[in-house]
């Protein structure tokens, strides 16, 4: 691509989307943190305490919960849209609804990673935790949008996983809901993040790699110029969500082999 590769541009690119859209960006993460506050408060009157959990895991559980549906009717609305053009340009697309969704988003993973650090949750949640805001920030540059809402639509199997955990926490273990809950999110990670994702991070590597070719058309003119080191993060962050996904795919199966009675 005709993008520069200087430590100016690579910072101007980094900085163009907090630039333009970072109090929108920052307003999200004060909305997510008042509703976290919210969940601190009223979680407790409906999921007691347990011996294994704080409020600190059930408030953020309830937060995801609310999170997860929002963030997949937001990528349908965008994706859905009429002759919006992203799928015929999937590198350098852009549509208002998908920007819409993706200041909204990177307002909850700015949250996400707060509360990362403020309950020390782990590295692998860290990972994606940051990982999602590069990804989502790379979006309004803009840049991937396509793919950024296709990979939003992942929070579908995020919906059920703490929907399990909150009736885990609520004593429901042995409610049809649970095993619904328990059984879709399962099914669900491994047909949205699993095959899909595989499928996805082909056409996605190869879009990047023709859109760094020199002769790759349009998309690589100077009037968007988005430098090839980040596109070259971009694939490295493909690489390691793929990755962390796996990883947490055979936790999955792991727990589905124990006895239940050693499930957490």
């Amino acid at each position: 691509a005709s993008a520069s590769t200087t430590p100016n541009a690579v910072t101007d690119a980094l900085l163009q989307p907090w630039q333009q859209y970072g109090w929108q960006i920052l307003l999200g993460g004060a909305v997510w943190t008042v509703i976290h506050i919210l969940c601190i408060m009223f979680v407790p009157l409906v999921v007691p305490p347990s011996k294994s959990r704080t409020i600190d895991d059930r408030s953020t559980r309830a937060v995801g919960l609310l999170h997860s549906p929002i963030a997949c009717a937001l990528a349908l609305y965008a994706l859905l849209e009429q002759d919006n053009g992203l799928a015929q340009n999937r590198v350098t697309g852009q549509t208002e609804r998908a920007t819409f969704t993706f200041i909204a988003t990177n307002g909850f993973f700015l949250w996400d990673l707060a509360s990362v650090f403020l309950y020390k949750q782990g590295f692998s949640f860290f990972v994606h935790a940051i990982g999602c805001l590069f990804i989502f920030t790379s979006a309004l540059f803009p840049m991937v949008q396509f793919y950024s809402l296709l990979v939003l639509l992942f929070e579908i199997s995020t919906l059920f996983l703490h929907l399990r955990m909150l009736l885990g926490y609520m004593g429901r273990e042995h409610t049809l809901l649970y095993r619904v809950s328990e059984v879709l999110f399962a099914l669900l990670f491994f047909l949205v993040r699993i095959v899909m994702g595989a499928v996805l991070t082909v056409y996605f590597w190869r879009d990047m790699l023709d859109y760094l070719n020199p002769s790759a058309g349009p998309d690589a003119t100077p009037t968007h110029a988005f430098p090839p080191v980040l596109i070259y993060v971009l694939l490295a962050g493909n690489v390691s969500l793929n990755c962390l996904n796996l990883f947490w795919f055979s936790v999955i199966v792991q727990k589905a082999l124990q006895p239940k009675s050693k499930r957490e």
